[in-house]
């Protein structure tokens, strides 16, 4: 057959590869919008593009004025092909005063996803450039309740280095009510918590340190005061401090805004009397608030631990089978990592399933007394001083209080509270966000939410410096919404392209962004049918059919922990790669010609161009053949060839021959034709004259010529 010139066969793959993106980039027809559950912010469904000349609209004199301009509606020419080329129908709004057009799509679609889409596009030879429309807003100082203290609470907000940006991502939350267990010392009666509180209980037995008379165990919840006369300790109103900074009344006009405020219902659990209390107790509590023991009708999404016991200490089986039992009831567990500036944790901080959760400064850095260890997950704000040298921001943490120092006193509003036990309630605040927003999320979705989102430590900082043993970084709740509203980014690659009949294709999907984890689902969208194994996986794999036929194309959804979607394709081109058949050594004498015919076999039939890859000077192909005029120099000499053949996807194996020239060779190999030796014309015996030998050469060279010039069967 017909071999393409170099050229030709250049423009061949260019066409292929043309057709193969076109195959990937195009989702099945009649696809609908990728879902794309985001604040408002953070979609869009319209797109500005510059059309090139030959299909830009008319325009009239007057700036973003044309025929067309009045009446949106589907649109004709470009927007065709791209409803082939992305699945969605595009639908013309229209034209700006700088000559773009602005289009819209089906549905609103994430920017990740826009920005891809602008891409495809971008690819038509129509298109001079495309883009995603977004809105734009007017700028405005962060949004601050107007409580009382709330503009002093830095650790709530975003002005300073340790800032949790909890504000900042109200506006994000959903509005589901999301409830947290605080396992503490108890409720006390408070302005700005009035409405905030579930029922809870009091689970502390010990008739030495529950303080309230009782004698055990009952369903309310109260702090009498956990004074510790042994030691010299007033009561502390911790529980009281932790429930503010989770959930203390927004928008009320007095107090402190809690982290959560719009979205949480707080339980009280009483877990602490005077001077402590028991960890079994604490353990029923989880149980308890969880649901794993019966009499919670309302069981906690959120439990916040602000308490432990010495660093290093193990996690106990009792603790740890009820935080179990918590974490497989879709629990998020928040526990402070302790004030001992140790580097090992208590329990439960160091119990598995639990996010603990260290301490740092207005300024950024560790806090002086929070423990640091590898269990950390992340920082949050504690206020003190800090951990390196240098300028330090040391405000405490605001909070609610009692004016009490051994027995209750009024509430306060303006308690300063420091410590890893200020930190944990800041981040069990930001889950509750999370799943007010995405309540279908399970504890480790969570966890990985808040500490992929992190920020930074700030450089210098001793975080910084000790990487860890703090965590991914600094609690940023803004962030932890937005990146649960981000559509995955995607990698996809197939570990063979262009694969042989019968070969093992891997496809391989890498997502990023977005909230992990990530759920996988592989499709195949054309070529022949295959059977898809891991389809469920970031990794699935096939046989590649026998033959070469369409391309196969695969396409991958890749769904976020908060179900956020993100699609991409991958192309795999089956092809084998011609071969030429092996070309038997020759041996020729000095001058002589030499012609060799050329066998190749494609398993695909596809066209092939044949390769010179090595050779001697003026050795060259004509058609299926290799053609040489060998050196007329008498020394004996051994020259190698070698030679493929290639179709528009593969090159085959190189073919390696030699041919010997030299005085005495018996012949010209598998064509050419014999060496002619001219003897010594003083030799004697009936010598031909030279003129004899020249015209007996020239005829028989022409009689070769004849031979090969015959029509036979082609070679293909």
């Amino acid at each position: 057959m017909p071999i393409p010139s170099l050229a030709k066969r250049a423009a061949v793959w260019l066409a292929q590869a043309a057709w193969v993106a076109a195959a990937v980039a195009a989702p099945p027809p009649g696809a609908g919008p990728v879902r794309a559950s985001a604040p408002e912010a953070l979609v869009t469904d319209r797109f500005v593009v510059k059309l090139r000349p030959t299909e830009a609209p008319a325009r009239a004199g007057v700036p973003g004025a044309s025929a067309s301009r009045a009446a949106p509606g589907p649109a004709a020419g470009p927007a065709t092909r791209w409803q082939q080329r992305t699945g969605l129908a595009w639908h013309r709004s229209h034209e700006t005063a700088g000559g773009s057009v602005v289009y819209r799509t089906q549905g609103p679609v994430s920017l990740a996803q826009a920005r891809a889409l602008a891409a495809r596009l971008a690819d038509d030879p129509a298109v001079e450039w495309a883009e995603p429309d977004v809105r734009m807003r007017a700028h405005q100082v962060e949004p601050v309740p107007n409580d009382g203290a709330a503009v002093g609470s830095w650790s709530m907000r975003g002005d300073s280095l340790g800032g949790a940006r909890l504000f900042r991502a109200w506006p994000l939350a959903g509005a589901r009510t999301v409830r947290v267990a605080v396992l503490d010392t108890g409720s006390r009666p408070h302005p700005d918590l009035q409405g905030m509180e579930l029922p809870g209980r009091d689970f502390v037995t010990s008739p030495d340190y529950e303080g309230d008379g009782t004698g055990g165990r009952d369903d309310d919840p109260t702090d009498p005061g956990d004074y510790c006369l042994a030691e010299g300790l007033p009561s502390s109103w911790h529980g009281v401090h932790v429930a503010g900074v989770i959930g203390a009344i927004a928008n009320n006009g007095i107090g402190i805004a809690g982290g959560a405020a719009p979205v949480v219902a707080l339980q009280h659990l009483r877990v602490l009397g005077r001077c402590g209390g028991w960890m079994s107790d604490i353990a029923d509590a989880i149980d308890w608030a969880s649901g794993a023991a019966a009499g919670n009708p309302t069981p906690a999404q959120v439990i916040n631990l602000s308490l432990g016991g010495a660093p290093g200490v193990a996690c106990s089986a009792t603790l740890q089978a009820a935080i179990d039992r918590a974490v497989a009831r879709g629990v998020v567990v928040v526990a402070a990592a302790g004030n001992a500036a140790a580097s090992a944790l208590p329990a439960p901080a160091n119990c598995r399933g639990v996010m603990a959760v260290a301490a740092h400064t207005a300024s950024g850095d560790l806090a002086t007394y929070s423990n640091r260890a590898a269990g950390v997950a992340l920082t949050a704000p504690g206020g003190g001083s800090c951990q390196a040298s240098g300028a330090c921001d040391t405000r405490p943490i605001l909070a609610l209080g009692n004016s009490g120092a051994y027995e209750p006193g009024v509430p306060t509003y303006d308690s300063e509270f420091i410590g890893t036990s200020a930190a944990a309630p800041h981040v069990s605040a930001a889950a509750a966000l999370v799943l007010a927003t995405h309540p279908a999320l399970a504890p480790q979705d969570v966890r990985s939410l808040l500490v992929s989102s992190a920020r930074p430590h700030p450089p210098g900082s001793w975080c910084a410096l000790h990487p860890g043993t703090c965590g991914t970084g600094l609690l940023d709740a803004e962030a932890a919404l937005l990146r649960a509203g981000q559509a995955p980014t995607l990698r996809v690659s197939a570990s063979s392209p262009v694969a042989a009949g019968g070969a093992t294709v891997s496809l391989d999907a890498q997502a990023a962004q977005g909230a992990a984890p990530y759920r996988y689902r592989w499709a195949q969208l054309s070529g022949a049918p295959v059977t898809l194994l891991g389809a469920d996986s970031a990794q699935a794999t096939f046989a590649a059919p026998p033959v070469r036929g369409a391309p196969l194309v695969f396409e991958v959804t890749v769904a976020s922990a908060t179900g956020v979607e993100a699609r991409d394709r991958v192309a795999v081109q089956v092809d084998h790669a011609p071969v030429v058949a092996s070309v038997p050594s020759a041996r020729l004498a000095p001058g002589a010609g030499w012609r060799q015919r050329l066998t190749v076999t494609d398993a695909d039939g596809d066209a092939f161009t044949l390769l010179l890859l090595e050779a001697p000077p003026g050795a060259r192909l004509e058609g299926d053949e290799l053609v040489w005029q060998a050196p007329a120099t008498p020394a004996r000499a051994t020259y190698t060839f070698a030679v493929a053949a290639a179709d528009d996807l593969l090159t085959g194996p190189a073919v390696r021959f030699s041919v010997e020239v030299g005085e005495g060779a018996p012949g010209s190999g598998a064509a050419g034709p014999e060496p002619t030796t001219a003897p010594d014309p003083g030799a004697g015996g009936g010598a031909a004259s030279g003129a004899g030998l020249a015209a007996i050469a020239v005829c028989a060279a022409l009689a070769a010529r004849w031979r090969r010039s015959r029509p036979g069967p082609s070679s293909s």
